[in-house]
């Protein structure tokens, strides 16, 4: 599904530059672009809620257990799979909103348009979550290899979590 998405997303975004349209036309395209973004933008902030709602479990004490990893490889594991699960969580809505927020630019809604966000900030800051769990991931991958499948088969770190809590009961020491 998410390729399809991201597919959809490419082709959307390498199309848009490329309507140039009448009065007439380009009004219904402002409203048109002008529902879609508040639609976008609904859906995304209730998934984004969602996904990060509390209740979250926390990971199991033993979760690194023989691992033989450092609290700095901890550290990376907990932070690169909570961004990843995070992401995952909201890929949908959040590209949903980026295919939105590019084609209320190319409507030239106010704040979107780009007389307005000449460096499509507005567009980026939809990116956010897909550079936080690229930064983290980076990190990760200087965890060694074999360290990194052992993590990658732990189903705990697969799924959601409370990234504090968790943190609190493999034992890192926390500032």
């Amino acid at each position: 599904m998410a390729v399809a998405s991201n597919r959809l997303a490419a082709l959307c975004l390498a199309l848009a530059p490329c309507l140039t349209l009448a009065p007439p036309e380009s009004e219904r395209l402002q409203i048109f672009a002008a529902e879609r973004l508040s639609n976008a933008q609904a859906e995304a902030e209730v998934r984004y809620l969602h996904c990060i709602a509390p209740g979250a479990p926390v990971l199991p004490v033993d979760t690194f257990k023989r691992l033989e990893l450092s609290d700095e490889e901890k550290k990376l594991a907990l932070l690169y799979f909570n961004a990843r699960a995070r992401r995952a969580c909201t890929e949908q809505t959040d590209t949903a909103l980026l295919v939105a927020s590019q084609l209320a630019r190319e409507a030239g809604l106010p704040e979107y348009a780009r007389a307005d966000d000449p460096h499509a900030e507005r567009v980026a800051a939809t990116l956010a979550e897909l550079y936080s769990e690229q930064e983290y991931k980076a990190r990760y991958w200087a965890v060694p290899e074999p360290k990194r499948e052992k993590l990658e088969r732990i189903d705990a770190l697969q799924q959601r979590f409370d990234l504090i809590e968790s943190a609190h009961a493999v034992g890192l020491p926390l500032p």
